[in-house]
């Protein structure tokens, strides 16, 4: 019988790791950062520019300041394109290319009279539905949970902000306007025994739209997280949101606060949603009464002498115009931006009289500025923004339908008055209709669809990897 000699095992050999290959689809961490990053900037542009314009900038600089928000916007475009199939965000973008071909004749108009007032409406009209479509095919809900904390602390200092422009004299350099600070003239606003406060942007209706803004954001993260941490932001979030609103003087953001949480018991009547928002919202009675007293009392008394009711100013009974007439008075509309905002501004610095202003209401001035193509620019508006609704409502979905609560209903309902001069309003509006469309299922699964790895992925050379066929379809393209 053959010994078969016995072998001594070989050591076994060191495991040598495979090189880490850098991620590039917008399912991984490195893509959220990225996307993250750029959702930082465009809201840091939103919220600064009127401070840069008002405190730091030179008149000549003022433009690269108004722009920047925009010019972001573009880029995130071009580094985030739409898949072929872009699902929901499909009704953004037709409308954004509807608007471009019906507005075109009015901004040419304008481009003829005040060229900036123009420009501005235009790229408010076209460029920022497009981007929503973008953002919210592009955009994981974890990266808008991690948002929450940054967003937060610019949302105290602009809380702070506001109450030290309310406590300052008029004539303080807290309260300078963008406008005066461009040459034109403008004056600040009381409230009561203070000054309307405008925070870091040009003028109060930023302030307002932008604690409309945070408190659907701040809201929605409130209900819908289920870590400490950011609940606690959120609640801070939320009271912040209220100082501003407060402070600015305006009616309409406590109305749009009402109306949201209204919303969002209506949709998903659930026990914790009690016991998440009641103590905040106590928290932020006590800290307008009893804290702020004379801001809140001032608040209440403008309300009270306010010339009309509340619910005849949200609906636009007693500041709209009578829209056929309008068209039919202008056909071909006076031009884009030439009765609103700017346009106004600009004639009365060159004639050295009061400008001819629009409309006190979105849609009139839509039409005044736009004629027959701006009546059914707004028609459009109002039927994408039914359709999304009703999307919203038929959904199974429990986070669509409580998103849509927080940030959609209210921003689609401005966003179709045709508020197009409203820069910052604009921008805020178009971000949360984004982030809204986000958590609809169909987008997740596009997604879900576009991160998931393919075997074209493993030969760069024959259309692979970052840079070939899934990047066309969707993969994130590195900056």
């Amino acid at each position: 019988m053959r010994l078969i000699p016995s072998r001594t095992p070989r050591p076994p050999m060191p495991s040598v790791a495979a090189p880490k290959r850098r991620a590039h689809t917008f399912g991984t961490a490195i893509a959220d950062d990225r996307i993250l990053r750029w959702v930082c900037a465009i809201l840091a542009a939103t919220i600064f520019e009127g401070g840069a314009r008002k405190w730091i900038l030179t008149p000549w600089l003022q433009p690269a300041a108004f722009i920047a928000k925009d010019a972001l916007a573009l880029a995130f475009m071009v580094a985030y394109p739409l898949p072929l199939r872009p699902g929901t965000a499909k009704w953004l973008r037709d409308l954004s290319i509807a608007l471009m071909v019906l507005l075109l004749p009015s901004f040419l108009v304008g481009l003829s009279a005040t060229a900036q007032s123009s420009l501005v409406s235009y790229k408010n009209a076209v460029l920022w539905p497009l981007f929503a479509a973008h953002l919210a095919v592009r955009t994981e809900l974890r990266v808008f949970s991690r948002l929450t904390s940054r967003l937060v602390i610019i949302s105290c200092g602009v809380a702070a902000l506001g109450l030290a422009q309310y406590n300052s004299s008029p004539q303080s350099w807290l309260n300078r306007d963008a406008w005066t600070a461009a040459g034109l003239q403008s004056r600040a606003a009381i409230l009561g025994t203070g000054v309307r406060a405008s925070g870091t942007f040009s003028f109060i209706t930023g302030m307002t739209t932008f604690s409309m803004f945070l408190f659907g954001f701040s809201l929605w993260r409130l209900l819908d997280t289920s870590r400490r941490g950011e609940r606690i932001n959120a609640a801070v979030g939320i009271i912040a949101a209220t100082i501003c609103g407060v402070t600015s003087g305006s009616r309409s953001s406590i109305a749009v606060f009402a109306a949201t949480i209204v919303l969002v018991l209506a949709v998903s009547m659930r026990a914790r949603f009690f016991f998440r928002l009641v103590p905040v919202a106590a928290a932020g009675v006590l800290a307008s009464v009893y804290l702020l007293p004379d801001v809140t009392a001032s608040f209440i008394q403008r309300w009270q002498n306010a010339g009309d009711s509340t619910i005849a100013r949200a609906t636009g009974q007693a500041t709209r115009g009578n829209l056929l007439s309008i068209a039919g008075d202008h056909p071909f509309g006076v031009g884009l931006g030439q009765r609103t905002g700017y346009g106004v501004a600009a004639e009365q610095l060159g004639t050295g009289q009061a400008g001819q202003a629009g409309y006190d209401d979105g849609s009139s001035n839509a039409v005044l500025e736009a004629g027959l193509p701006g009546l059914l620019g707004l028609g459009l508006t109002i039927f994408v923004s039914l359709q999304l609704i009703l999307r919203a409502l038929r959904s199974r979905s429990r986070e669509f339908r409580m998103t849509g609560a927080c940030l959609g209903v209210v921003p689609l309902y401005f966003l179709a008055s045709g508020r197009w001069y409203d820069h910052v309003g604009t921008a805020f509006f178009w971000f949360c209709v984004a982030i809204w469309l986000s958590t609809d299922p169909k987008l997740v699964a596009i997604r879900e669809r576009l991160s998931q790895p393919r075997k074209s992925d493993r030969w760069p050379l024959l259309g692979g990897g970052p840079h070939g066929e899934r990047a066309k379809m969707g993969g994130a393209v590195p900056l």
